[in-house]
Formats: C-alpha cells, structure tokens, sequence
C-alpha cells in the first residue's frame, strides 16, 4: 500500500468499518525540535494498525474528516499552515466549512491568533460588497 494510498484510512475507514480512535505519536526529532516522522495508529474495537509516515510528504491531515466525531479535533501545526495557505482551493464544500471551524477551534484553543483569523476570512470571503 502506497503512503497517499494508507492516508485514506486515516479519513474514513478500512474495509472493516469505522476506525475507533486515531493517535499520531513522533517518531523522530530533527535538530530544531522538529517532528520529522509519525507513527499513526489506527485504533479498532478488535485491533491496531500502524504507519509510519515521512513529515516532510505529508501536507495535511484533517482529524476527523466527515465529522463523525464529537469533541474538538485539532490540527497540528503543519496541517494548520496548510490549510490557511489552500482553503479557498478546497472544492468540497463539506470539507472547506469542517476546515474553518478547526481554524475556529485553533483560535478558542490560543493556537492561532484571532486577527489572523478574521483576516483571513476577510481576503477568503466569497461575497462581494
């Protein structure tokens, strides 16, 4: 299975149903402090599945992708960076509105600055005054 392949399972399910829990634990730490690997577990009622992936390639991973979770879910650093950068390139409208409330959650977290915030919502906006 090709890495993009096995980051479908992380938004959805396997071919046994809903994944139960999802966890993302580093593997390595670069010089800086930074994460530059994952292991990510898939966790089933009746077992585990494991990938390990390269921090480098992946460019977002959105927890709880077609909003079957309840809680707060919140991106990592680099999945937030990504999609300030890309939300408006986002063709799914489902997937686009779970994306601005986890900036939402990011800025009630203090993870992200409420100008910013605002901000961007200003530049993204759809409507014209």
């Amino acid at each position: 299975m090709k890495a993009a392949e096995a980051w479908g399972l992380l938004f959805a399910a396997d071919d046994k149903g809903p994944l139960a829990n999802l966890k993302i634990n580093p593997l390595s730490i670069d010089k800086k402090g930074g994460q530059k690997s994952s292991l990510v577990e898939f966790i089933r009622p009746d077992r585990m599945v494991f990938l390990e992936t390269n921090n480098e390639e992946r460019v977002l991973t959105f927890p709880n992708f077609q909003d079957y979770g309840y809680g707060i879910f919140l991106l990592d650093n680099k999945s937030r960076d990504y999609v300030l950068k890309n939300i408006q390139n986002e063709k799914d409208d489902f997937l686009r509105t779970m994306m601005w409330g986890s900036l939402w959650d990011s800025v009630r977290e203090a993870e992200l600055d409420p100008k910013d915030y605002v901000e961007l919502v200003i530049k993204r906006s759809e409507c014209k005054l």
